[in-house]
């Protein structure tokens, strides 16, 4: 008979030996489980995010093709969302409340709000939709008369950006990685599109920014920030084209999850935001690098901050950009609370 030492030498083994093959197996399954790694991780070295960045927190002088204008504070703890009434005003969404301001910083109306509002459109019958997270809420955009509200999108919803064509609503929703495009009268869902297939290369979205814009080509022009690249849809919903690539260089988007912000001018160009590595850049209608509206020493003052954000997507914050007819582009400031507008720089005869 075996003495009490060989047992307990044969238990302690053999305890050994299954705790070991319990975190191998363990380890297994957590390598099985880990999802297809993004085009981003694909096409971006494992050190990426471990580059000094300082070489480019200064923009080339050559490169600016606009000048700054002007600024002003906004009465806000928090700003989210921004874009121009038909009129010219300036229309600003944030912490619980939605406040319009003349073009020289002088505020109009207020509209207060249940919950903080995302994103907001304009439709062509005078109706502002604003984009609650979840669900949208409906007003007369002269008397901030409510109209009514959508449905709920679910849980998962969290809804960033919207535009409106004839008579439906497009929404980009963060939370759940899809377009979804809404009948304007009633409020209910035609159809959506995004996911992952043959025909679709499906979005990537790290954090809370999707944004969209409808343009001129009546094409929807999509940012798709995990692939650090813009995409271009039919308005039914068919991927056709994209243009833009991952770097530090100003011609290329930085980071995890970039540009967060798109819009159109009236030229036909295309303005981009981007976190972390603070810039305002331009494109052509073909996404060909035309140059910068301001980079980061115009954007951010604290440097420290800009260059940890470049690595962590949670530490930096968008800045939302709009323009109007004169092809100034507006943008809100969320670390100072402000508005500012940059204006063409005059070219030479």
């Amino acid at each position: 008979m075996p003495d009490i030492k060989s047992l307990a030498r044969r238990s302690f083994i053999t305890g050994a030996l299954v705790t070991t093959g319990a975190t191998i197996g363990w380890a297994f399954r957590k390598l099985q489980k880990r999802k297809t790694p993004t085009a981003q991780k694909q096409n971006i070295p494992d050190n990426a995010f471990s580059y000094d960045v300082s070489a480019y927190m200064k923009t080339d002088p050559n490169l600016l093709l606009y000048q700054f204008e002007k600024e002003f504070s906004l009465p806000f703890e928090r700003v989210k969302s921004i874009l121009l009434s038909p009129k010219g005003h300036y229309i600003v969404a944030g912490d619980r409340t939605i406040k319009t301001f003349s073009p020289d910083g002088i505020q109009q109306l207020e509209l207060p709000l249940s919950r903080p509002p995302h994103c907001m459109s304009i439709t062509e019958t005078g109706l502002l939709w604003v984009g609650m997270g979840q669900y949208c809420e409906i007003y007369d955009l002269e008397t901030l008369e409510k109209k009514f509200q959508t449905e709920r999108f679910g849980e998962k919803s969290y809804l960033t950006s919207m535009a409106a064509h004839e008579d439906r609503i497009y929404i980009a929703d963060a939370g759940k990685r899809e377009m979804t495009v809404l009948d304007e009268e009633s409020g209910k869902e035609l159809f959506r599109f995004g996911k992952k297939s043959d025909l679709n290369p499906g979005f990537n979205v790290p954090s809370p920014y999707f944004d969209f814009v409808i343009g001129r080509d009546l094409k929807l022009h999509i940012a798709n920030p995990g692939m650090l690249r813009v995409e271009t849809y039919t308005m039914d919903g068919r991927f056709e084209s994209s243009w833009g690539s991952p770097g530090m260089q100003p011609d290329a988007f930085c980071g995890c999850c970039n540009p967060v912000f798109i819009n159109q001018l009236p030229d036909g160009e295309f303005i981009t935001s981007e976190k972390g590595l603070t810039r305002l850049k331009v494109y052509s209608e073909l996404g060909e690098f035309k140059g910068v509206v301001a980079g980061p020493e115009q954007m951010v003052e604290d440097e420290a901050l800009a260059k940890r954000a470049c690595g962590d997507c949670s530490k930096g914050s968008g800045f939302d950009i709009t323009s109007d007819s004169n092809g100034n582009v507006i943008t809100l400031d969320p670390f100072k609370q402000s508005l500012r507008v940059f204006s063409p720089l005059k070219k030479e005869a």
